[in-house]
């Protein structure tokens, strides 16, 4: 078996000759006092961290003009911080009047900002930030007053239900969009931020007062977008292809495992607003939603939460997945395992939930209930969903109606229901208590396209869980493995029945490759300070071979979980090359299990 071993690596240190691509680390800490030292470079926490992010986009933007190949530039957000951070503030000094109004956190090509750090994480420790305990907010109300018990238009910090606070003097302060990201190649992301009240009244022409997407591809990762307002479209976000005329680019957006909630738009859609010219002036722009609840959005015309639409007709009708348009470019929207509820429409004999006019729209997975507009005579399927003039298609899903059946969108429609999803808690009276997740007699449970799920394009390559591994599906939005059972569910949140297969970590049913491939992730010691080390069976302080045993020893069905046909049999040396990465260590044990499982 050594002499076995000895190609491998050979191989491998040769791989590990060929350059590579470096990191840059920006920290930033918004309660470092008010006096940073002039040789703050966010290299590191403390007196070196920069207090405003503003200044470390700054420092990352002028990294990549000047290196070449240019690093992968990270900036890392301290949360929890005393004061949220605000666009307009810079070491250089605070932008005022029009200026800051105009102000945003702008996402640049091949940066990647990521919020919920405690400020004491080592430059290996990216995986120990906790967004939910370390909360980080991006907020465009410049004077911190709209929710002033006195003087602020929210009220209990919340939008009002009647929207009639455009010219209340508390919100004359907000920036016009909180995020802005136009015109690039190259992919930026955000992760694990709160983006709150953008929007203010003399922004009369642009959507997107969370975030305004143009041009670029961009991707928001466990955000949430809460509070923001237009006077057209797209309260919390607005995505738009680039200018032809202007050399504009395609816009691609994803929000993975995000929550929009309690946004505003004057005029159409309260949550997310895609549109594209479709391909006469103006390039096309496609958005992807995955794993994320839009609840409580709101607009005074045509559609509460998602509208996807296309400015020019558009042949489409198709069931081909790739190309339903037959080659033409329309906005294209892709909805999966998502929930959509309680979203509102105040005109009349329009759509709550989602509509798509001229466009693509494919639904999977999810859950639209309970969404409403202002007129009762509207069909309760209406109020969640409507596709014309363009292709729809709702696959595996469950939507509320009033009528004997489930309307058929295309031809390719399957898998559909229209049952009561029963929710947890969908009637709290405080909006932000109600519980979206699945009782255990939900008809939605195991009903979804567990196919669709294990395609590439969902597998988790951000690393949402935070475990190293990236082979397995995007988990749901609770930070739990998406697939338990065997089967997936519908909605953004996978019930959880408890796991009596302690080995099978992505709790598809069976202890197999993708539970080696995790291990093998985390191989080596375990971290300091408390924090969790999973997959350190044996509690010896660190992952080895000890514990890959443990996987082996276990290998194949757990109990009374059937087969799920969808994982690897047998681990090969080839499944070692391939997949497992450049850790020496790692990519042995994984070579050597393949060894044992097959006898030799």
């Amino acid at each position: 078996m050594k002499a076995i071993l000895i190609l491998p690596a050979l191989c491998l240190c040769a791989l590990l000759s060929a350059p590579v691509t470096a990191q840059m680390i920006i920290r930033v800490d918004g309660d470092n006092g008010e006096a940073v030292p002039p040789n703050a470079n966010g290299e590191d926490w403390g007196a070196l961290a920069y207090k405003y992010l503003r200044d470390a986009i700054a420092r990352a933007e002028s990294v990549l003009g000047g290196e070449d190949p240019p690093p992968a530039v990270h900036i890392w957000v301290k949360g929890n911080t005393q004061s949220p951070y605000l666009p307009n503030q810079s070491e250089l000094g605070h932008l005022t009047g029009s200026a800051a109004l105009e102000a945003s956190f702008v996402l640049s090509d091949g940066i990647s900002i990521f919020g919920g750090f405690a400020g004491t994480e080592g430059p290996l420790d990216g995986n120990l930030r906790d967004h939910t305990a370390n909360v980080t907010i991006l907020c465009g109300d410049l004077n911190q007053d709209d929710d002033d018990p006195q003087t602020g238009f929210l009220e209990d910090g919340l939008l009002p239900e009647t929207p009639d606070f455009w010219t209340e003097p508390s919100a004359q302060d907000n920036v016009f969009a909180v995020v802005r990201s136009f015109d690039g190649s190259v992919e930026r992301q955000l992760d694990g931020f709160v983006i709150r009240r953008g929007g203010n009244i003399e922004n009369q022409n642009a959507g997107g007062a969370g975030c305004r997407v143009q041009g670029s591809r961009t991707v928001l990762t466990r955000c949430t977008l809460s509070q923001n307002r237009v006077l057209l479209h797209g309260g919390a976000v607005y995505a738009a292809g680039g200018a032809l005329l202007g050399g504009g680019l395609p816009t691609e957006i994803r929000l993975w495992n995000c929550e929009v909630f309690d946004n505003y738009a004057e005029k159409k859609a309260g949550g997310l607003l895609n549109t594209s010219q479709g391909g006469f002036s103006q390039q096309p722009s496609r958005a992807e939603v995955l794993n994320t609840l839009f609840h409580r959005n709101r607009a005074l015309a045509e559609v509460g939460a998602i509208l996807n639409t296309t400015e020019q007709t558009v042949s489409c009708g198709l069931c081909d997945e790739d190309d339903p348009c037959d080659g033409s470019e329309p906005a294209t929207i892709v909805i999966v395992n998502s929930t959509i509820v309680d979203n509102h429409v105040i005109g009349t004999g329009r759509t709550g939930g989602v509509r798509s006019r001229r466009g693509v729209l494919d639904i999977t997975n999810s859950v639209l209930w309970g969404n409403s507009d202002g007129d009762a005579s509207t069909s309760k399927a209406h109020e969640q969903l409507e596709s014309d003039e363009g292709f729809g298609r709702l696959r595996h899903s469950c939507i509320e109606t009033d009528q004997a059946g489930i309307p058929q969108y295309s031809d390719c429609d399957t898998g559909n229901i229209d049952d009561d999803p029963e929710f947890v808690d969908p009637d709290a009276t405080d909006p932000r208590d109600r519980d979206y997740r699945l009782q255990s007699t939900s008809p939605c449970r195991d009903t979804g396209d567990t196919v669709e799920i294990l395609l590439e394009r969902w597998r988790d390559v951000y690393d949402l869980d935070q475990n190293g591994f990236v082979e397995a599906p995007t988990p749901d939005l609770d930070m739990t493995a998406r697939r338990k059972n065997c089967h997936v569910d519908m909605g953004a949140y996978e019930y959880d029945p408890g796991s009596a297969c302690p080995y099978d970590l992505d709790d598809d049913g069976q202890v197999g490759f993708n539970d080696l491939l995790q291990v093998l992730a985390s191989w080596g010691s375990c971290p300091g300070g408390g924090a969790p080390c999973p997959y350190d069976f044996d509690e010896s302080g660190d992952v080895g071979f000890t514990d890959v045993l443990e996987i082996l020893s276990n290998w194949g069905s757990c109990a009374g979980a059937g087969n799920c046909a969808f994982d690897d049999s047998a681990i090969t040396v080839s499944d070692c090359m391939q997949r497992v990465g450049w850790n020496i260590e790692a990519l042995m044990a994984c070579i050597e299990a393949a060894m044992i499982q097959q006898g030799q």
